[in-house]
């Protein structure tokens, strides 16, 4: 990720250096700050005399003319020089750092897709985007009432740290003064009453699909999201664009995302990889473990590997990520299931409702205390979104997944993109929500407004099978429709079964039995050891074949371990 470390206080007892090469550095008698990473999506100015500076990182994107433009180091410049920094117009997803008149100022943006550690120490504060810099100041302790609800849900419900006796900033500004830390949060603005609908909608999705020289490199699914981008694409030169899928070209995704390519006598790029040797593939999985904060099982970094083959194209990489918002799929089981618990605030019933299958590899003493805290999280929440009898049932979902989903399921992968290339979701920016709530529940329901708009884009889209995880399944069903003829499908075995996933744990079966038997792992209380046992025995006698609960192991113990000294 594009990143930013440092310090800030008394540096007389207190050696500074960074973890990385630096792209960025600033030093003076109370602040040493390190910025670097991905030149494309780190920016940073210090003033002539030394006395103050700023540094970002991330993408932020503003309007110009008929689309957007990326900020470069001008551009920030112009909106952080001013004493009053106001970047409330600053669409994207970026940290910013100011230092001046003996200040250290902070902001990220208004959704939470980056985010910034800070640590008060015994004389000043240490700040990170990394969590893995974390252990080079303290001993990392994850709190497990925090971090339950990413093991026991899809996602984190809070947007508190999930490492303990460290401030976690996220949708919100803060300054430090004095040795004192002053947080100002500073959440997405939604409107109940902003007009618009569809047709603002379409206009302002055409904006963020024009980035002036920049050429757009679409990441195509065989989805229903990356669909809509790609009619919109269509109506352009395509010397603009292109679209290119990470990946096994025989999956689904691969095949349908070309076959809309040659629906349109054009041609999808895929891109992909064989696997790198033992030794580099076990690398790669440590890295993503960690950047990646336990929100996808270990086996994802297989399509999601090869940004860095993109690196050096110059292109901006967009795709449908959180196009679910507008077609309210998120938690869709919450809102048809839900509604008597929702009108009670019966958390634990709610929390029945949102539970994800994940092994049970935790000690009952442990296990308990992250259930325990993820019901208090979805308690909290109901304190901290508006009234839902006064707002409706359909209104506060959409505000419960842009709370819950952004900052702790999408910012993890945001920032590790941001360390290759310069990439963005159309669907999440902040001059497009504002339409979200002038959508009608009918426009949302079964993506009605999504599947409208291809055709009206591009009918031959329309003939071409959606992919929901390995199958396909006809355009035109409805979301209910499409869960029935999947499960149907996948009953009869009518669905594609990738061989990678399986090579992958083959290549990496002697280091997984090592972790499996390790002290680190058969010695930490955290862990009920018989349910390890059963794991290793598991994939020993079943020939070190791919285990989902074993991904997901690995996915924890993996980042447990990076983050720690």
């Amino acid at each position: 990720m594009s990143w930013i470390f440092g310090y800030f206080g008394n540096r007389e007892r207190l050696q500074i250096n960074s973890p990385e090469i630096p792209l960025h550095s600033f030093q003076s008698y109370n602040l040493i700050l390190y910025a670097g990473g991905n030149n494309q999506t780190v920016f940073y100015k210090s003033d002539e005399l030394n006395s103050s500076c700023w540094a970002s990182a991330g993408v932020g994107l503003k309007q110009s003319g008929d689309g957007y433009k990326n900020l470069e180091t001008n551009d920030w410049d112009n909106y952080l020089r001013p004493k009053e920094v106001n970047l409330s117009e600053i669409n994207g997803h970026f940290v910013v750092l100011k230092y001046v008149e003996n200040e250290l100022k902070f902001f990220t943006d208004q959704l939470g897709l980056r985010e910034i550690f800070l640590i008060k120490l015994t004389e000043g504060w240490l700040f990170t985007t990394r969590i893995d810099w974390l252990k080079f100041f303290i001993d990392p302790e994850i709190d497990f009432q925090e971090f339950g609800a990413r093991w026991l849900l899809q996602n984190q419900i809070s947007q508190n740290s999930i490492i303990k006796n460290v401030k976690r900033l996220v949708c919100a500004n803060a300054i430090i003064k004095n040795n004192t830390l002053k947080v100002e949060q500073n959440p997405w603005q939604y409107d109940f009453e902003a007009g618009g609908g569809k047709e603002n909608f379409d206009s302002t999705l055409k904006q963020f699909l024009s980035l002036g020289d920049k050429k757009i490199s679409l990441s195509l699914s065989g989805g229903l999201d990356s669909r809509l981008l790609l009619s919109y694409l269509l109506n352009k030169s395509s010397e603009l664009w292109e679209t290119h899928t990470f990946g096994d070209p025989n999956h689904p995704d691969s095949k349908i995302a070309s076959d809309l390519l040659k629906a349109v006598n054009l041609e999808n790029r895929i891109i992909n990889e064989i696997l790198p040797s033992e030794v580099k593939t076990i690398e790669l999985l440590k890295s993503y473990a960690v950047r990646s904060v336990v929100t996808n099982p270990i086996s994802s970094i297989l399509n999601l590997r090869f940004y860095n083959l993109i690196r050096d194209e110059n292109k901006i990489i967009i795709d449908g990520g959180f196009g679910e918002i507008w077609r309210r799929e998120f938690a869709n089981r919450l809102l048809l299931l839900g509604k008597k618990a929702l009108m009670e605030n019966d958390s634990k019933k709610i929390f029945r409702l949102l539970e994800h299958s994940k092994p049970n590899i935790f000690s009952e003493d442990f296990f308990d205390e992250m259930q325990r805290g993820t019901i208090t999280q979805i308690d909290n929440l109901f304190k901290e979104l508006p009234d839902l009898k006064s707002i409706g049932l359909g209104r506060w979902i959409d505000l419960f997944s842009l709370k819950t989903r952004l900052a702790n399921y999408y910012a993890p992968e945001q920032a590790r993109v941001d360390d290759h290339v310069i990439s963005f979701m159309p669907f999440v920016q902040k001059d497009l929500l504002k339409m979200l709530f002038s959508l009608s529940n009918d426009e949302k329901k079964n993506g009605k407004l999504f599947k409208e708009l291809i055709k009206q884009n591009s009918s031959q889209l329309t003939k071409i099978p959606l992919v929901k995880g390995s199958m396909t399944h006809p355009f035109n069903l409805s979301s209910l429709n499409a869960r029935l003829y999947s499960r149907m499908t996948n009953k009869i075995g009518r669905y594609y079964k990738s061989d990678i996933p399986g090579e992958l744990f083959y290549l990496v079966k002697e280091f997984v039995l090592d972790l499996l038997h390790s002290s680190q792992v058969q010695n930490c209380e955290i862990y009920e050891r018989k349910k390890i046992e059963l794991l290793a025995n598991g994939f020993s006698s079943n020939g070190f074949k791919f285990n989902s609960e074993l991904d997901w192991f690995l996915s924890f113990e993996l980042f447990r371990q990076g983050i720690s000294k």
